[in-house]
């Protein structure tokens, strides 16, 4: 077996070339199917092959490829790969990266893989996991349970709803989920046409950093957060949701009994979803049952969110209800069939500064039923009615703000 130079160019599809060393003279791995992730004492980090911003480095490491024997996943569109790839999973030690390689690998999510602790799943940039069609509401292609120190990285996660018999009816056909984990990393992943959400984040898990995925085209929403402490979003993209509601680019909406704290997106863009492109909030009917607090959104992008909604009300950019210590600052809101930004039903205590927001439907910003926001420095053209509107609110601080060319004058 050939040593790789340097493992994560060749990991992620990148053109490198490996090691010339003979195999009858290299140091075989300790268990099959493995090889040593790097040579010559090479430290190699994904982001040394262009994919990823947030993942650990990883040079050193045991590479276990599911094509190769004993695992030996087909990865041709047609067989069932569930066992293959979860054997390989099953098999990773501790610091162990399993690698899929280009291919369509077909998985049965209602078993779904589930990685295991302190160890990575890397695709490669043409690599697949495709659910198989299923006659079940609820499913998860990739499932983080109970785990900590996970990495997964790059390819795509596809669901199955364009296969998916629309009479069985459900939402919960996720299509990477992460349940009551900590310390999980997802590195440009893309997750597209899943019957339920994308990305699905519960079961108080913490430390969940996600960066440049993508969510696409799925029928619930791009990601729901229902239960988690400190989550980092960074350059992720959440778009075209549509098919039932919500049908939000995220969603942050936690159960009975459930809190969200300390999340931060930045650098975000919300397009194109038939909901709102980010909604934040406590349901009314939860109210004193379930908590968020602290939710930050920072230099994102909303537009073109509300288009062909199954609601009954114009959808807003951005819009946060029943919470406190929401921050929004230097975000762009524009063209949505609703407001900007929205602030409703005890949005208080939020922070909304250096904002722009542009020709909506609705108004610029809104708050409504709220207490003790900070509405400045924002500026609001060319909206379907106000450029900053307030009404039913007591004690907020709204100054500095420029308006100009909104259908309703100030």
């Amino acid at each position: 077996m050939r040593r790789v130079l340097v493992v994560l160019l060749l990991l992620l599809g990148c053109d490198a070339q490996p090691s010339t060393t003979d195999a009858s003279t290299s140091t075989d791995a300790s268990r099959d199917g493995a090889s040593p992730a790097t040579d010559l004492g090479v430290d190699a980090t994904l982001s040394d092959a262009g994919l990823v911003g947030c993942a650990a480095p990883i040079g050193g490491a045991t590479v276990l490829d599911v094509t190769e024997a004993p695992y030996a996943a087909h990865g041709d569109g047609t067989t069932d790969d569930t066992d293959a790839i979860q054997a390989a999973l099953d098999a990773a030690a501790s610091g162990d990266v399993v690698r899929v390689p280009d291919g369509v690998f077909m998985i049965d999510a209602t078993r779904g893989l589930r990685p295991h602790s302190a160890t990575t799943l890397a695709l490669t940039p043409g690599a697949i996991l495709r659910a198989i069609t299923t006659t079940s509401a609820n499913y998860d292609v990739v499932r983080i349970q109970d785990a900590h120190d996970v990495t997964i990285v790059g390819g795509t996660i596809e669901g199955e709803r364009a296969r998916h018999d629309p009479s069985l009816g459900g939402e919960w056909g996720m299509g990477l989920s992460i349940h009551a984990s900590q310390r999980i990393i997802v590195d440009g992943v893309t997750a597209r046409d899943c019957w339920g959400d994308g990305f699905y984040v519960t079961g108080s898990s913490t430390d969940v950093t996600m960066c440049n995925a993508l969510a696409d085209g799925n029928r619930r929403q791009g990601m729901s957060i229902t239960s988690v402490a400190r989550m980092d979003v960074t350059g992720c993209t959440f778009r075209g949701t549509h098919g039932t509601l919500p049908e939000d680019g995220v969603d942050i909406e936690p159960n009975a009994g459930e809190t969200v704290s300390d999340v931060t997106f930045t650098r975000c863009t919300f397009e194109g979803n038939a909901g709102f492109g980010l909604e934040i909030g406590v349901p009314i009917a939860q109210t004193g049952n379930a908590f968020v607090t602290r939710v930050l959104a920072t230099d994102c992008d909303a537009f073109g969110n509300g288009v062909g909604t199954m609601s009954s009300s114009p959808r807003a950019g951005i819009t946060v209800s029943n919470c406190r210590g929401t921050g929004i600052t230097g975000c762009r809101s524009h063209d949505n069939t609703g407001d900007g930004i929205y602030l409703r039903n005890d949005a208080s205590g939020s922070r909304v500064t250096g904002n722009t927001c542009s020709h909506n439907g609705g108004s610029g910003i809104v708050e409504y039923l709220c207490m003790d926001n900070t509405i400045t420095g924002d500026t609001c053209q060319d909206n379907g009615a106000h450029g900053v509107y307030s009404t039913d609110c007591t004690g907020s601080t709204i100054s500095g703000n420029t308006e100009s060319g909104n259908t309703i004058p100030p």
